[in-house]
């Protein structure tokens, strides 16, 4: 997955890979969307750890 632009600087990275755990063709295609979900997950975490940005705060 490619990191986007806004993140980048925060992640240090342009590029991030997961595995799905199998070389099953039909598992695999049942398991990405999940583990594109975590990817995104992690680069948000990254980010937010990152700004100013108040995950808490009840402004966001």
């Amino acid at each position: 997955m490619t990191v986007p632009k806004w993140a980048g600087e925060s992640f240090g990275r342009t590029q991030i890979r997961l595995s799905t755990g199998t070389t099953d063709e039909r598992i695999a295609d049942a398991r990405i969307h999940d583990i594109e979900a975590q990817m995104r997950r992690k680069i948000m975490r990254k980010f937010e750890a990152s700004t100013l940005w108040n995950a808490d705060s009840p402004y966001r």
